[in-house]
């Protein structure tokens, strides 16, 4: 019996695509509901979670979502 066969690795990548896209809806939900004071860091933090893949999400979930509740002194 062997272990990598083209069925299992099959679903190890549907699996992993799957992740990735529900982390992709996630981090647009909570974007969303996030309140930036700067127009130019909710472009970046969009342009961040749309074309860099499952990177990007985890990204913004872990340092995008933190930094929208401080406010900025000037």
């Amino acid at each position: 019996m062997e272990l990598l066969t083209p069925e299992l690795g099959l679903l190890v990548w549907t699996l992993l695509s799957f992740l990735s896209l529900v982390l992709l809806v996630i981090a647009l939900i909570m974007f969303l509901r996030t309140n930036y004071p700067n127009p130019i860091t909710k472009l970046v933090w969009t342009l961040v979670i749309m074309f860099v893949p499952t990177i990007g999400p985890i990204l913004f979930l872990a340092i995008g979502r933190q930094r929208s509740h401080k406010k900025v002194i000037v």
